[in-house]
């Protein structure tokens, strides 16, 4: 009985959200939480020489600190869109976030995605497109470890975004930079907006102008890449660094609502992996493996 009664309060407190997140890593002590599979993807990619496509592609499309609940409604549910999951991630930062994406791990031991391509096969084209980043972004995220792997970089900081028309103007340029980074031929493309967390973190409501727009925007340039780029060729993903409290403004370590990510595909990941996806730290295995294919 005592079990019993044990097991039914947990499931009621993750059901309702606690305010504070039980037993989740502080800043300080953040741990290896890769799972077996993930540990032996890592050095299956370190150890041996992959064979790279020339005439594969990736592209990451990366929104900044955009929860599943508002992202589900305005994302296509159409059936390019055919692996999705939601998942529990240690990290509530951005830093970790993107970093967990880009190295695998969220110590950031090892190798990053764009160095371990151009460590295979420099011929292989790899390009990023920014959006919302200023120096502490580059100091932090986008610093030289990362920027010396990458052939092509696109990077608009400090700008207004603020209006609906500055919202449209910038978003539709993103779509027509990762258009053009996709008509170069770049192998592997991560194309990144933050604006969202940015009009978070000023206390803009769902129901704001503002915020309806630049959803409505991710959606246009999801769907335009999805219809527009052949499948066979192209893996499609976009995914989100962090969730956000449940005031739906801020992220910390308290609220475990935080603590959650996403990801749609336009292909089986589990396929790909050969084993289920689990989170942030596939994705790196993901990329290499379908530039892998033939």
């Amino acid at each position: 009985m005592r079990i019993f009664l044990k097991v039914l309060s947990l499931s009621v407190l993750f059901a309702s959200y606690p305010m504070t997140l039980i037993g989740c890593a502080n800043n300080t002590d953040y741990r290896d939480d890769r799972s077996f599979l993930q540990k032996e993807d890592d050095k299956y990619l370190s150890n041996n020489q992959l064979t790279l496509n020339s005439k594969k592609h990736a592209l990451l499309f990366g929104v900044d600190g955009v929860p599943y609940q508002n992202i589900k409604e305005s994302l296509p549910t159409a059936q390019e869109v055919v692996f999705k999951s939601n998942f529990y991630i240690q990290s509530y930062e951005t830093i970790k976030g993107w970093k967990s994406i880009f190295w695998g791990n969220i110590l950031e031991t090892g190798t990053n995605v764009f160095e371990l391509i151009k460590k295979n096969d420099s011929t292989i084209k790899t390009a990023i497109a920014l959006q919302e980043l200023g120096p502490w972004y580059v100091e932090n995220i986008f610093n030289v470890p990362l920027r010396n792997n990458i052939d092509t970089v696109i990077d608009d900081e400090n700008f207004d975004y603020n209006t609906v028309e500055a919202i449209n103007y910038w978003a539709e340029k993103l779509l027509a930079d990762i258009n053009t980074l996709t008509t170069e031929g770049n192998n592997f493309i991560f194309a990144y907006n933050g604006i969202f967390d940015s009009l978070k973190h000023s206390n803009v409501p769902d129901d704001h102008p503002i915020i309806k727009t630049l959803l409505s925007q991710y959606d246009k340039i999801w769907t335009n890449v999805l219809k527009n780029l052949p499948k066979e060729d192209w893996l499609i993903m976009s995914t989100t660094d962090h969730g956000r409290n449940l005031d739906g403004f801020n992220h910390n370590n308290n609220q475990i609502s935080s603590h959650f990510s996403w990801l749609l595909a336009n292909h089986d990941l589990n396929a790909i992996l050969e084993h289920n996806f689990s989170n942030f730290y596939d994705i790196r295995t993901v990329i290499l493996k379908w530039l892998m294919t033939n």
